[in-house]
């Protein structure tokens, strides 16, 4: 239930992050490599 909330969590920040740099493109890469890192951390706490 705990990792529920924290991916809740995670995307609505994710959503926030994308509504304040819209049409910023470096936002959109920092974005890109935030996605991949928070990827990367879930399936780590899924193992």
């Amino acid at each position: 239930m705990l990792y529920w909330h924290m991916k809740k969590f995670i995307e609505n920040s994710v959503d926030s992050v994308k509504f304040l740099a819209y049409n910023d493109i470096e936002a959109e890469s920092l974005l890109r490599n935030l996605r991949s890192v928070m990827h990367n951390t879930k399936g780590g706490m899924l193992t």
